[in-house]
């Protein structure tokens, strides 16, 4: 039960290091979340919610999905130089192992669409229950995004899925 609590607490604190203001509302299409602070908009991955938790921090959108009690996030903090997001992607790496995750998947070069971006996996086994963490981090316009994914390790190829249909709608708002 430690763990989990410490599980639960490394998830948090990523979330609170990203820590900034984020306006998170949703468009006229209720399909569609729009971010006023990161000028971005994309769209609530199918047979996902929106989490209304995603309204804190640098938490650009937050979802939910019920059949798998997994969650989505897409994070983002704005940067002066790209080599930047370099630390603040270690950082959140080191913050899971710290935490006793271990790697599941060595982190690799791949693309979402025309993002480019490095994928990692995590896990952290709990009463035989094992949570895996899928990160996507990616630089795109003075911005470092994660997309994450956390979810049991039995649901991952279904929600991987959804992460990167999340990351392939992540489009510029509109000025209209």
């Amino acid at each position: 039960m430690r763990r989990v609590v410490r599980l639960v607490l490394v998830l948090l604190t990523f979330s609170a290091w990203l820590l900034g203001v984020s306006a998170l509302v949703y468009a006229e299409d209720a399909a569609i979340v729009t971010n006023e602070n990161f000028g971005v908009m994309l769209s609530v991955p199918q047979d996902w919610d929106l989490d209304a938790r995603g309204e804190d921090a640098k938490v650009i959108a937050s979802f939910s999905q019920q059949k798998t009690a997994g969650k989505l996030e897409l994070l983002g903090t704005r940067i002066i130089r790209d080599e930047h997001a370099l630390v603040m992607f270690d950082a959140f790496k080191e913050q899971l192992k710290a935490n006793g995750f271990v790697t599941a998947v060595a982190a690799q070069e791949l693309e979402f669409g025309e993002r480019k971006g490095s994928l990692e996996e995590f896990d952290f086994t709990s009463s035989e229950v094992t949570i895996r963490v899928i990160a996507f981090c990616f630089v795109e316009k003075s911005v470092a995004y994660a997309a994450v994914a956390y979810v049991s390790r039995a649901d991952r190829e279904r929600v991987r899925e959804s992460l990167e249909a999340m990351v392939l709608s992540l489009k510029a708002q509109s000025n209209s």
